[in-house]
């Protein structure tokens, strides 16, 4: 597929994931360009591989016993089954799926209870670095940055590939179009909780459970 250097197979791999699952396509897209850019053989600094980036506890807890893969299609149905386990904890809330695909759902959660009963700029700096402290697999120096980078991305890419897929799925949850056609935002929470904070207020005290 010519437009936004898509491969057909990977467009592919989301129909069927999405046929599955009832996850928006075009949702499965904006993941995998942000954790790969469609590339199966993507590896991370952490050593995770694969389409969608998916770890292995996060394959095990999902797949059970099966072998891991980086298959295109193995990756897009583990993906979207935990995507949509994701938009249903939390409501349909993308950018709050998308924290916790990035970071754990742990790190939502805290955030949400520490923000008062939502996510707030602060309560989600205090949860990711909370994980920092711990020594937390994949909570580097960078995670804070990369965490508040984390869905802004995922929604922009939701909005450029809208339709990419050229397939709606009967689902639950709603499409780019249908969202932005209704009165509930894309982002689901605000969007100035994602502006990247200064160097200097990244670093906090450890938190407190």
């Amino acid at each position: 597929m010519a437009k936004y250097n898509i491969p057909d197979w990977a467009v592919n791999s989301v129909v069927e994931a999405s046929k599955q699952t009832g996850v928006d396509p075009d949702l499965l897209l904006a993941f995998s360009g942000a954790e790969s850019a469609f590339k199966t053989e993507a590896v991370s600094q952490t050593g995770v591989r694969g389409l969608f980036q998916i770890t292995g506890n996060t394959w095990k807890a999902i797949r059970g016993k099966e072998p891991y893969s980086t298959d295109a299609n193995a990756q897009a149905l583990t993906a979207a089954m935990l995507i949509s386990r994701l938009l249903d904890k939390y409501h349909g809330d993308v950018s709050k799926a998308a924290i916790a695909y990035n970071a754990g759902e742990d790190v939502v959660d805290k955030a949400i209870r520490w923000g008062g009963g939502d996510i707030t700029s602060e309560s989600l700096k205090r949860a990711v670095q909370y994980h920092i402290d711990k020594g937390t697999g994949g909570f580097g120096p960078g995670k804070v940055r990369e965490v508040f980078g984390y869905a802004p991305k995922i929604n922009s890419n939701y909005a450029k590939y809208a339709g990419v897929s050229g397939y709606k799925p009967t689902s639950i949850f709603p499409t780019v179009d249908e969202l932005s056609a209704s009165k509930t935002p894309r982002l689901g929470l605000n969007a100035s909780i994602f502006d990247i904070p200064p160097p200097s207020s990244i670093k906090m005290a450890s938190a407190a459970t």
